[in-house]
């Protein structure tokens, strides 16, 4: 049983090189996890979830982008791994460039 039924290896695998080159510029990235509102906070499209102290996104919004094959794996393993603890309440700050 695939992890995301929703979401096929297959369609997934071919979606990658379009979201990588679509996503390359970090902003870019913000910007596909934006994409929607997010169900936890009630945070509009295309607004951070968080702007104070820094802007900031839930890791509930991260998933759905990448189960909506709007990030890559890499994309979003690169934010995860910087999380102390793991829940979807758990914000992601944005990284500076």
């Amino acid at each position: 049983m695939p992890r995301f039924p929703h979401l096929p290896a297959a369609r997934a695998i071919a979606a990658k090189p379009r979201i990588e080159a679509l996503c390359s510029a970090p902003g870019l990235v913000y910007s596909a996890v934006r994409w929607a509102a997010c169900p936890l906070c009630g945070a509009a499209a295309g607004v951070p979830c968080r702007t104070r102290p820094d802007r900031a996104d839930h890791l509930y919004r991260w998933l759905d982008a990448y189960s909506a094959a709007r990030i890559t794996r890499d994309q979003i393993t690169g934010e995860v791994i910087r999380l102390v603890v793991v829940t979807k309440w758990c914000v992601i700050p944005e990284r500076t460039p």
